[in-house]
């Protein structure tokens, strides 16, 4: 479980990582570009880099705590299971309501 957690953390930071150079290299472009591109590029995608890096910051920290939280409430119920006697024969189960006609 731990594993799985570590690889979609590498994952995200490797992703973010990819987009922080892509922004770079337009960076670069937008400055030879002109004056159009560079206030779209200030305008509109910076902003959405920027807000990128939040959220996936945001959703790692979201996603390690809940499989931390999941993981010890499955531990928990496994404990429990090796703690609570077997069940007994002849346990009866609820019987099926007949269908309405």
């Amino acid at each position: 479980m731990k594993a799985n957690t570590e690889s979609l953390n590498r994952d995200l930071k490797k992703s973010l990582a990819d987009l922080r150079q892509l922004g770079s290299d337009i960076r670069e472009d937008v400055r030879a570009a002109g004056v159009d591109a560079r206030a779209q590029w200030k305008r509109f995608l910076e902003p959405q880099l920027t807000n990128m890096e939040k959220l996936v910051k945001e959703v790692g920290h979201a996603s390690h705590a809940t499989v931390v939280r999941t993981a010890a409430a499955f531990d928990e119920f496994k404990t429990s299971l090796k703690k609570s006697p077997a069940p007994t024969r002849g346990i009866r189960t609820a019987k099926r309501a007949k269908p309405i006609r």
